[in-house]
């Protein structure tokens, strides 16, 4: 929220760390208005693009307005396979310096190989139609759990990304409520700092004979049904 980050920004932290595009733990997107409202920072900005080019919102940087602080990285890893562990940044020529002076004495190394073929894939028009092939999937597997969801009474808002963020009453009932019926999802714990209870389930591989199942198992972990039954 850009009032609490000008509050925030008082105390002279050493970085802000911010998702330029789709957010991984609550798939939101900033909007334009929320951007221009950010761009107010007065400290070294580091940028995590982590879904990259399957996110269906165009990445925006705060770089336009703070050039001489900015430190944008954008992941392949997701887009063009987990295997590759790669990102590139971009940056001031003074900062990028910096950080291949601390990767060359440290273990940290990425493969030339690995980099080389990430920058064929990004010229390979096959492979750019398999990721716009591959993001509409996600599109499709997202919006197709959202409507099964709805129909059972739990009205999630349309968002990005690989997963979806669905509130519930308790995260600790939720979690041993879905692994009793073999479903493996995150607790919000590990993403937030507030005190709203959510999961992250993935939509990633889907499969449409499990859709319905997994749909009512995730209304009963939401703890919905027990809240209207509490209210009757």
């Amino acid at each position: 929220m850009p009032e609490v980050l000008s509050t925030l920004l008082t105390r002279a932290p050493v970085m802000l760390i911010y998702q330029p595009r789709t957010h991984s733990a609550t798939g939101q997107t900033i909007g334009v208005a929320r951007r221009q409202a950010l761009a107010n920072s007065s400290t070294l900005i580091v940028e995590d693009d982590g879904i990259g080019d399957l996110s269906a919102a165009a990445s925006w940087s705060l770089g336009t307005q703070f050039p001489d602080r900015t430190l944008h990285v954008r992941s392949f890893s997701k887009a063009y396979g987990p295997d590759l562990r790669l990102a590139v940044l971009s940056a001031t020529a003074d900062m990028v310096k910096r950080i291949q002076s601390w990767r060359n004495f440290g273990v940290s190394w990425t493969s030339r190989i690995l980099q080389d073929a990430v920058a064929w894939l990004l010229e390979d028009e096959a492979t750019q139609q398999q990721i716009a092939t591959a993001r509409e999937v996600y599109h499709q597997r997202r919006v197709q759990l959202r409507q099964a969801l709805a129909q059972r009474g739990l009205v999630l808002p349309p968002r990005d990304g690989l997963s979806l963020y669905i509130p519930v009453v308790s995260e600790q009932f939720a979690m041993i409520t879905l692994a009793a019926r073999g479903i493996a999802v995150l607790p919000g714990e590990r993403c937030r700092l507030g005190p709203t209870q959510f999961i992250r389930v993935s939509i990633a591989s889907l499969k449409d004979e499990q859709r319905e199942m997994i749909a009512e198992a995730l209304v009963i972990a939401s703890g919905r049904e027990a809240s209207v039954r509490a209210d009757l």
